[in-house]
């Protein structure tokens, strides 16, 4: 019994491990990007439906977050960042669980000092953005700018 145990302890603490190390990779590529910071369409307007405020940290564990908050009246929606490569020199693909349950692959561009979704794919196939476009609407996602 106590070599179960212990063999458990070993396995949580090698996962752990390597969830901060994965997590580290994944900070450094967003730094290098950067990804890093506050963003929003127009930063001197308050978070709402058509100015969405995109914050990216490190939490205490090391993992790479990021929160979009779309006003008061909305839940702000909140992602884990559990992978990502660079694509391109102005292109990443990330992948990410949103609010702890659905696992996304996010495609982001940069053009200069901006940034913007050109591919949101769910892990099971559902294309909720493709070619900068939401779908079903035709809407094209926004630009980002750094907040200061």
């Amino acid at each position: 019994m106590w070599g179960r145990i212990t063999m458990l302890a070993v396995l949580v603490v090698a996962g752990t491990a390597l969830q901060s190390h994965a997590s580290g990779r994944e900070e450094k590529l967003l730094k290098q990007f950067g990804f890093t910071g506050v963003w929003s369409p127009d930063c001197n307007k308050p978070p709402g439906p058509g100015n969405s405020r995109r914050s990216i940290w490190v939490d205490k564990q090391g993992a790479v977050r990021f929160k979009e908050d779309l006003g008061d009246e909305y839940e702000p929606n909140l992602y884990l960042v559990l992978g990502g490569k660079r694509l391109g020199p102005n292109r990443i693909e990330l992948q990410t669980r949103l609010n702890r349950q659905r696992v996304l692959n996010l495609t982001i561009i940069k053009d200069g000092p901006r940034i913007r979704t050109v591919a949101n794919v769910g892990a099971d196939g559902r294309t909720v953005v493709k070619e900068g476009r939401v779908l079903p609407s035709g809407h094209p996602t926004p630009w980002l700018s750094r907040c200061k």
